[in-house]
């Protein structure tokens, strides 16, 4: 069961994502949700790994908080049939606790993008250098 939102969950939804309140009242609970990395990987799962049994492995590739999604789901199960995963612009700028994995990351994103994604590259681009086959990329003149 989703916890209530609160005023404060809904100011820091304001405030982080740039969602105003229309959107926060329609998707508010469903990012709060992913937010606290609470949401249900189930379905994810049970797509990913039917996909891999008939193919091998699979790619993800996710963008914004699609991409912190994957993170978390990733952390969970790092042996997963993954063969690659390009992150597009990941909301919280952070990719981190990857050391098991056994597939490059593309990390991308944008000259315009959010505060927190421009900020934490460099940071990103140090993980990335201890996972074979990873890279970065700046899209210049592009926003999230």
């Amino acid at each position: 069961m989703t916890p209530a939102m609160t005023p404060e969950d809904a100011q820091r939804l304001r405030e982080f994502y740039g969602l105003n309140t229309p959107l926060i009242e329609r998707y508010g609970a469903w990012a709060l949700n992913a937010v606290r990395g609470e949401f249900d990987v189930a379905e994810m799962s049970t797509a990913t790994l039917m996909r891999a049994k008939e193919k091998g492995r699979v790619a993800i590739i996710s963008h914004s908080m699609g991409a912190r999604m994957t993170l978390a789901w990733i952390q969970r199960r790092p042996n997963a049939l993954i063969g690659a995963w390009v992150a597009l612009s990941i909301s919280t700028g952070e990719i981190d606790d990857l050391p098991r994995i056994r597939f490059p990351v593309f990390d991308v994103y944008a000259e315009k993008d959010f505060p927190q994604v421009i900020a934490k590259a460099h940071d990103r681009s140090l993980v990335l250098r201890g996972i074979p086959g990873s890279s970065q990329a700046l899209v210049y003149g592009a926003d999230h």
